[in-house]
């Protein structure tokens, strides 16, 4: 949740909402889930706010116990870039 703080913090309350707006969700639950650290976002609304923020929030850092296990896909591709 640390990408996503940092991220909501880089930016104006207009862009804020509309962040919030572009990956389908609401501020209020935005803010919610930066404060309560065990909230479980749904995976879908993770890769929303991943490609809302041009990759500088994460699917691996909203769902770090299972990231790998959702998106079979990232874990190969951390394999890769870990054995080159």
């Amino acid at each position: 949740m640390n990408e996503l703080k940092a991220y909501l913090s880089s930016l104006t309350m207009p862009e804020k909402e509309s962040y919030a707006i572009r990956a389908g969700t609401t501020l209020r639950y935005l803010r919610k889930i930066v404060s309560i650290k065990r909230t479980t976002i749904h995976p879908k609304t993770c890769a929303l706010l991943e490609r809302e923020s041009s990759g500088k929030v994460s699917r691996k850092d909203l769902r770090p116990d299972d990231w790998f296990e959702i998106w079979p896909e990232l874990a190969v591709k951390e394999i890769v870039r870990e054995a080159a």
